[in-house]
Formats: structure tokens, sequence, C-alpha cells
């Protein structure tokens, strides 16, 4: 019996690589960081400094030195708001047609522009 296939279906991103965001939820909630990726299947972002979690690595050469290695793990991307440099807190964001083809993201608090 064959199993059914996984909908691959992936999430509206409003948030993209390099954004600086707020964690709002969780152990980290109130933690500054930008986004190191992004998983738009499973809608979850990689956030650096934050959510992080120690993978254990085995020496792999004669002469290299195994341990515990802390690595970043992922945040869904509800948990976490693009943040603003005017109101300096995340921030919902809205998106304006500046011409046909360029969007921009506006602060939706104080209507600032966010690169």
């Amino acid at each position: 019996m064959m199993a059914a296939a996984k909908n691959k279906q992936s999430f509206k991103l409003k948030l993209k690589k390099q954004d600086q965001v707020e964690v709002i939820a969780g152990k980290s909630k109130g933690e500054v960081g930008p986004i190191l990726r992004i998983d738009a299947v499973r809608g979850r972002v990689y956030v650096e400094g934050i959510n992080m979690q120690m993978r254990h690595s085995k020496p792999r050469r004669a002469g290299e030195q195994g341990g515990i290695i802390p690595i970043e793990g992922p945040i869904h991307i509800s948990n976490v708001l693009l943040l603003c440099r005017n109101c300096n807190r995340g921030v919902r964001t809205r998106v304006q047609l500046v011409q046909k083809g360029v969007k921009n993201r506006i602060c939706a608090k104080c209507g600032e522009t966010i690169s």
C-alpha cells in the first residue's frame, strides 16, 4: 500500500533573508536578530543567536577534534515580526505599490518604509 504524498504547499512570506526580526513568542521572546535562512515549505525561519541547539560532532579525520557545536534551530514564522527602526520594535507591515512592479514594505504603525 502506498502512503499518500505530503502536500508541499509553502507559506506566503513577508520576510526575507537578512531582515532584522523580533521574536514575539517562546523562550527567546523579545530578542532581536537577522534571519539566516527561511524554510518556506515548513513555515520556519532561522534567526542568528536565537533558539540555539547543541549538535554533537565526531572527528572526521585524524587529528581533528570532535565536540558539541551550538547551531540555530528553527522558529515558526508566526512567532517573529519585522523590526521597525523608527518604532524600535517588531511591527506588522503593509505593502505599498511605488510603481509598476516595485513594492515597498511599510510599518503599519508609523508608516516608515522598511528596507
